[in-house]
């Protein structure tokens, strides 16, 4: 049996619910490994059904066992509904975060069963990575350090942001990844004071700031990786300054990472380090987030993180200090978390100051 399978069914035995239904993307990959754009899994206790339409009758034969494969003909909540009786369910749990309000009515509209709303019965089991999982996280981490060990060799002055973005893209392709896992940060010069900066035409000049915030995605699993660079000699003694401020910090929230630790305290030891120096207003977001299926999923490393530190998560630590029309830093590696502590999965190292 899927152990993934098995791991949900334990779950919702404690609850009221007698099946659950998933529509969610990365969840139904997560529990069915079917990649297609298009399934709904209905999954009781002693029964697991994937259903889709006839574009994916092959891929699912080719990837999905442990599930009967129901084809949809016709209007989705029809066969949904169809299936729901047939296996006698009652009181199907749903993915309140994710179901649409559409999917919602129509599943509402089923006189037979009670609907049952729960919150992260998936997302609880995908917090940890398997050593599959951990596998492809790692490839991901290895191809984004390629792609920003080969961009930090072509940056040039009088490049364009959107230039070296597109770089970016065809060097993570190159080196293996299916696609960039989110839209790619080139942030240069005050603009890198933006933490989410997109890359423009502007042209980057000798001596200042490029925050570089790159991923690949490999086989359905991402990797999350910055870098704070400049071509030459740094012009700003105040943006040199923030710079091993934040490095100080992520290397202390490194250090102190350890399983049954709060998430909230391992953003508080950078927070902390970094409102000591005196920017504590200018550190805005979360120290870290999850990654896997999704680029950002849990566990939130920040104020409002909730639970512990376990073994086998995978997040990011990535302090930052943003200074309005000065500059800014960010620095973000990913990490493992093992019995004994962290591991770095991302490896680049921080270049600073770029020879050209």
């Amino acid at each position: 049996m899927n152990n993934r399978i098995k791991s949900l069914r334990e779950k919702l035995r404690q609850t009221s619910a007698d099946a659950f239904i998933c529509y969610s993307y990365p969840n139904y990959r997560y529990l069915s490994g079917f990649t297609g754009s298009l399934a709904i899994l209905l999954i009781s206790l002693d029964r697991a059904v994937i259903m889709s339409d006839f574009r994916y009758r092959t891929q699912i034969a080719q990837e999905v066992t442990d599930f009967e494969y129901v084809e949809i003909k016709g209007a989705a909540e029809e066969t949904v509904s169809k299936q729901i009786s047939e296996m006698g369910i009652v009181k199907p749990a749903f993915e309140s975060a994710h179901l649409t309000y559409r999917h919602y009515a129509q599943l509402k509209a089923i006189e037979s069963i009670e609907l049952a709303p729960t919150e992260n019965m998936v997302e609880d089991l995908r917090i940890l990575k398997d050593d599959s999982e951990i596998e492809l996280i790692k490839k991901a981490a290895s191809i984004a350090d390629a792609a920003m060990d080969g961009i930090v060799k072509e940056i040039r002055p009088g490049m364009t942001e959107q230039a070296v973005a597109g770089r970016i893209n065809i060097l993570l392709r190159s080196f293996g990844g299916k696609k960039e896992a989110f839209d790619l940060i080139v942030a240069s010069g005050p603009r890198s004071a933006m933490p989410h900066g997109a890359p423009t035409d502007r042209e980057i000049q000798i001596g200042e700031p490029v925050v570089i915030d790159i991923g690949a995605q490999f086989n359905g699993y991402h990797s999350d990786l910055t870098r704070t660079v400049w071509l030459d000699k740094i012009k700003s003694l105040q943006v040199l300054e923030i710079y091993d401020i934040v490095k100080d910090a992520q290397a202390a929230a490194l250090r102190a990472i350890r399983v049954d630790m709060p998430c909230s305290e391992v953003d508080a030891v950078a927070r902390n380090k970094i409102a000591e120096a005196g920017y504590g207003e200018q550190f805005g977001h979360g120290l870290g987030h999850g990654v896997g299926l999704e680029v950002h999923e849990a566990p939130t490393i920040s104020r409002l993180g909730k639970g512990n530190i376990r073994p086998g998560m995978v997040f990011t630590v990535e302090p930052g200090i943003y200074i309005p029309d000065v500059g800014g830093i960010r620095i973000e590696d990913m990490v493992m978390v093992t019995a004994d502590g962290c591991r770095k999965l991302t490896k680049s190292p921080n270049y600073l100051e770029i020879s050209i």
